[in-house]
């Protein structure tokens, strides 16, 4: 009897261990990646991603920031619309055409099994406009990735020590004055860390800076595709064929890249690695923003302005683990309500481009940089209108006793027949039609509304 007993609990034992693993694999569901919180300008696209093992099903779900309100992301355009969604039953879930009414609500991923559900953490998505201020009037995002204020103090860098070489590959360079012209014969490379003689100021120059202008050199049918400065690719919004570099604080190797051609100035991983003296490599930006980029140079899973790539890191648009110690990432100027870029700073250095400039990506970046454009107020030309006068002459608008001329929208003007000993009367097209007015000789006064003349009929007493 006693046999029997040890004999059924064995079999009990043996039962339950046989049982044990699918027991676990129903029920133990593991998140192995949460997702992270995104920051993204209205109407921009970001990525969240997640991992886990153990599950049969994928769904990614948005709540409201009181928690009123939670549904799955495939409903998600019914209550915001021109929402645009994308990876369902997918560790990524990536939204474009993002509205301000999602600023602050909460994403989480939800994995399923037969035995149960199991919820990454609940991640904010904040939705700010172009100056990187909330939508929704809370609290601004996360102090690890605070939005720059659209008026900060432009930042300049002190003379670099050691080599300060420029050199131009496929460009020429040629000094300018303070306008960004040029005068004298062009050349590629220019040591400005010792004396070197200005041709166009004609003078010997010791401060260790310069104003230079570089210049793509494009054959016909063809236009430049990127630009290599310091070993980095930087491909703009536009196509940039020449620009104006100032201050220059440091040595420099600049090369123009045409379509269908290799850059010569590209290092490899191996020789980036080689060449790394630095224990920490940052990249910051002020007044604007950066994100990683895919595999096709697209910028998502939300944006940051300071990044260390010191060590190995996982690229936010990919999902994947990239080597420390250079990235690729997507540059975008946060520009205030009417502003525009006048100009980039890249470690101090200025840059007038030839075209507009208000983002680019730069490839294969291996040095600590500052990316920071600086703004100006964009203004609407005021139209100016052409002013004829007959037997009289017209002041005001910089004009003096002056019978013709063209003067800005809104300028008051005095017109004074010509001849005090007469009377008569004005005609003219200043009303948008005749005018008679049949006082004598008398100055009228005029706001400038229109193309207008001014005939001043005269008759002998």
């Amino acid at each position: 009897m006693k046999m029997k007993r040890m004999l059924a609990a064995l079999a009990v034992m043996i039962l339950l261990m046989v049982q044990l693993p699918s027991a676990y694999a129903a029920g133990g569901i593991t998140v192995t990646r949460h997702p992270e919180p995104q920051i993204v300008i209205e109407g921009g696209s970001c990525t969240f991603t997640a991992a886990g093992k153990g599950h049969t099903g994928i769904t990614w779900r948005i709540q409201s920031p009181d928690g009123s309100k939670d549904f799955p992301f495939t409903d998600a355009p019914t209550h915001f619309r021109g929402l645009k969604v994308s990876g369902k039953n997918s560790n990524k879930l990536t939204l474009s055409s993002i509205p301000g009414e999602m600023d602050g609500w909460l994403v989480y991923c939800c994995y399923s099994s037969k035995a149960g559900k199991t919820n990454t953490d609940m991640v904010p998505l904040f939705v700010t406009d172009r100056s990187g201020n909330r939508i929704n009037g809370n609290a601004a995002a996360p102090a690890a990735t605070p939005a720059p204020a659209a008026d900060d103090e432009e930042v300049t860098f002190a003379p670099a020590e050691g080599e300060k070489i420029l050199r131009a590959i496929g460009c020429v360079i040629h000094f300018v004055d303070k306008d960004g012209n040029i005068k004298g014969d062009s050349f590629t490379e220019l040591n400005f860390g010792e004396e070197y003689y200005n041709t166009l100021t004609r003078k010997t120059v010791t401060d260790g800076s310069v104003d230079v202008k570089i210049s793509a050199e494009i054959p016909k049918g063809k236009r430049v595709a990127y630009w290599v400065i310091n070993g980095a690719k930087y491909t703009f919004n536009n196509e940039v064929k020449s620009f104006t570099l100032r201050e220059v604080p440091y040595g420099m190797v600049i090369e123009a890249v045409l379509s269908g051609q290799t850059a010569q100035t590209l290092p490899s991983t191996e020789e980036i690695q080689q060449q790394r003296t630095s224990e920490t490599l940052l990249v910051e930006t002020k007044s604007a923003r950066m994100s990683h980029v895919n595999d096709k140079n697209k910028a998502s899973g939300g944006s940051f302005t300071e990044f260390d790539f010191t060590d190995d890191f996982i690229n936010n648009a990919t999902g994947k683990t990239e080597q420390g110690g250079r990235v690729t990432v997507r540059v975008a100027a946060s520009i205030p309500e009417g502003k525009l870029v006048t100009y980039w700073r890249f470690n101090g250095a200025r840059l007038n481009f030839n075209s507009d400039v208000s983002s680019f990506v730069v490839e294969n970046l291996a040095e600590s940089m500052l990316y920071q454009p600086v703004f100006y107020t964009k203004t609407t030309p005021v139209p100016e209108y052409t002013i004829n006068c007959t037997s009289c002459t017209f002041s005001g608008g910089g004009y003096s006793n002056a019978k013709s001329g063209t003067v800005p929208y809104g300028t008051k003007i005095t017109i004074t027949p010509i001849g005090g000993s007469y009377t008569g009367y004005w005609t003219g097209s200043y009303n948008a039609g005749s005018y008679r007015d049949g006082v004598s000789a008398k100055p009228i006064t005029w706001t400038v509304k229109n193309n207008c003349s001014f005939y001043w009929h005269a008759e002998i007493n």
